[in-house]
């Protein structure tokens, strides 16, 4: 992975090796716990988030994936990835979109600190929750609106969100 960050490194061999990394850590048999045995491994996958947009789908599905227990969804806090990650939900890639989303939900679940942080995150000028709520418009793919609708499920249960809030009740009645 350090080498991967040194600039000089052809795109596509970085693009290569991230896709690697995800088939190995989509694999069942692969213990997700690898990913956070080296201090160094999710700074580094922040800092490639900018190099493309393959880069992007590719790490947040690794994050996805890896993001099992509420010890994982620390220390992804905690490196920065709201802040990295949720402009990608305004990405031109409808691909990357959805790997940020689900990103979201397996972040949010469960996790009070988290559901209370992501009310309050900015996407473009935008509150995070109304880009979920964008997000689950009819003209959205099914497995969008319903992984949209999954985050605001989530931030509700944690307490982040109330069941009277305009995001929920409005789409509710629709």
């Amino acid at each position: 992975l350090k080498l991967l960050l040194c600039h000089l490194i052809d795109l596509k061999f970085i693009e290569a090796c991230l896709r690697c990394l995800r088939t190995v850590f989509i694999s069942p048999i692969t213990p997700v716990q690898l990913l956070y045995t080296d201090a160094a491994v999710i700074p580094h996958l922040m800092c490639l988030l900018s190099r493309s947009q393959r880069t992007q789908e590719y790490i947040c599905q690794i994050f996805s994936h890896c993001c099992k227990t509420s010890e994982h969804q620390t220390i992804l806090y905690n490196h920065g990835a709201i802040q990295n990650i949720a402009h990608l939900l305004n990405s031109s890639s409808y691909k990357v979109q959805m790997q940020a989303l689900k990103f979201f939900s397996v972040l949010a679940y469960e996790n009070p600190q988290v559901s209370i942080t992501l009310v309050n995150v900015l996407v473009d000028g935008e509150l995070l929750s109304q880009v979920f709520v964008r997000m689950m418009q009819r003209d959205k793919s099914i497995e969008m609106q319903l992984t949209a609708a999954k985050c605001l499920t989530y931030m509700c249960r944690a307490g982040a969100i109330r069941t009277t809030d305009n995001c929920i009740v409005l789409k509710v009645s629709i």
